[in-house]
């Protein structure tokens, strides 16, 4: 974190706020986690005998802000994620030990198989591709304690994500997969166990396991139970950052429900871009307010920067190997013109990173991935957003991160891959896409080739500069 950043007046409010409970709403690149950190900080600074956690969205945001923190002598700072905390603190908690299943899919398709017996024909037990469906409800039936079937059956699903349309029959049979997912599991646990079952027993958490005062980023995408129970761990004050226009995980809760008091000034609301320029967040914008959760009350609506810089640019290629050929012809351009440039490539899966990994190691370009790390990682190739170099990442691991340039590649219909019809859930592709486009700070490039994505269509043709090859 520098020091010598110049915050705004509002930030300066934000940051000097006494409450015991505050939530800081923020648009992407309005300086939200930049803030909390800065607060953060300054607490942990001036109270060194009271402990401070920052619990953060995932372990590459946890290794950013620990690397912000780190010019400062800071020993009453934890920087952690809910998961991290938790596993620690479990056994603290019910003095039991924990068995954490580590093959849940297999699992869930046991049971899909069980209950097949009972419903032959239904859909959510022929159709392959509704299984990473089922496993988020599954984790939304427990991050949000529905986990009796009246609850579940009578539950509005607002937040929940999706556009699979679920009838009487539809839930039933989901239930009755879950409950046999339950049973697979025996007396093995998943991670959507362990915030319930913490959540349902929040008295037995020792006083050793909590903070003084707990600041908690990306919170929209924290499950209710998760979040009742980081709530609950503060002794003297709670700051909650967030942005549901950035909402890229299928949960739902109000804040009362997981005991924030949000009301009589303990709101602050940032709608200022200070991370990218006009022309990058006009191009985001138009596809985010295409979005529903744009409807919703709590939704920030932004601000346009002052900054000001290039069109956003969209490739349009015959193929894989056009793309290919612009994205490697981008790349070199860049390095020519910023040798010390950071530049980002996010993709949407596994798959088309593997496909920019084999393009770089062809051509002989240096490269780091930005993810959770693994014990079989190698650490030289597990890199930081803030170094200069290509750094690539994942639309869901880019979330907080910034690069001076971003490269967005294989913008393609993804139901050709996914096949799930009506069912696609077009709201969450247009919120993980504006994440994706306003990490970059001062240049964005797209590529799209053969059957465009849908959402290219959506993007404000007045906002980019199209490129045919």
């Amino acid at each position: 974190m520098k020091k010598d950043i110049k915050y705004s007046a509002q930030q300066k409010e934000i940051i000097k706020y006494s409450g015991d409970q505050l939530l800081i709403r923020g648009i992407a690149g309005s300086g939200k986690t930049l803030i909390l950190l800065e607060k953060a900080r300054d607490v942990a600074a001036k109270h060194p005998d009271e402990t401070v956690a920052i619990f953060s969205y995932g372990s590459a945001l946890t290794a950013s802000a620990n690397r912000q923190l780190e010019t400062y002598n800071l020993p009453n700072v934890t920087v952690t994620t809910f998961h991290s905390w938790a596993m620690k603190n479990y056994f603290k908690t019910f003095k039991k030990k924990m068995y954490l299943e580590n093959h849940t899919r297999q699992k869930l398709l046991d049971a899909i198989e069980e209950v097949k017996r009972e419903y032959v024909n239904h859909r959510f037990v022929n159709n392959k591709d509704l299984i990473t469906f089922i496993e988020e409800e599954i984790g939304w039936i427990k991050g949000s304690d529905l986990c009796e079937f009246t609850k579940y059956d009578k539950a509005p699903r607002k937040g929940r994500g999706g556009k699979v349309r679920l009838s009487a029959v539809d839930r039933k049979v989901i239930y009755n997969i879950y409950e046999a997912y339950q049973k697979q599991l025996g007396y093995r646990i998943d991670y959507h166990d362990i915030g319930l079952r913490m959540s349902r027993q929040l008295e037995k958490i020792q006083d050793e396991s909590k903070f003084d005062h707990v600041f908690i980023d990306e919170a929209q995408d924290l499950t209710k139970v998760n979040l009742q129970v980081l709530c609950h761990i503060p002794r003297k004050s709670c700051v909650v950052g967030a942005d549901k226009g950035q909402k890229i995980f299928t949960t739902s809760f109000t804040w009362e429900s997981v005991g924030l008091n949000i009301k009589g000034g303990r709101t602050k609301v940032l709608r200022n871009s200070y991370r990218s320029t006009r022309e990058i967040m006009e191009l985001a914008y138009s596809i985010q307010e295409k979005d529903e959760i744009s409807k919703d009350e709590e939704f920030t609506r932004p601000d346009l920067p002052t900054k000001t810089g290039p069109k956003p640019k969209v490739f349009y290629t015959k193929g894989i190997e056009g793309q290919k050929r612009a994205l490697l012809e981008a790349i070199e351009l860049i390095q020519k013109e910023d040798p010390q440039a950071t530049i980002g490539i996010l993709s949407r899966n596994k798959k088309h990173m593997k496909r920019v990994v084999n393009l770089l190691e062809g051509a002989k370009k240096k490269y780091q991935f930005i993810k959770s790390p693994s014990k079989n990682d190698d650490p030289d190739l597990i890199g930081t957003h803030h170094d200069p170099g290509i750094k690539l990442t994942s639309f869901h691991t880019a979330k907080g991160l910034e690069f001076k340039y971003v490269l967005i590649t294989d913008l393609v219909d993804p139901r050709t891959e996914e096949r799930l019809g009506e069912d696609f859930d077009w709201d969450i592709e247009r919120r993980l896409l504006y994440v994706a486009m306003s990490r970059a700070m001062q240049v964005l490039n797209l590529f799209t080739y053969g059957d465009r994505h849908f959402l290219i269509d959506e993007l404000g043709e007045a906002y980019y500069e199209k490129i045919i090859i």
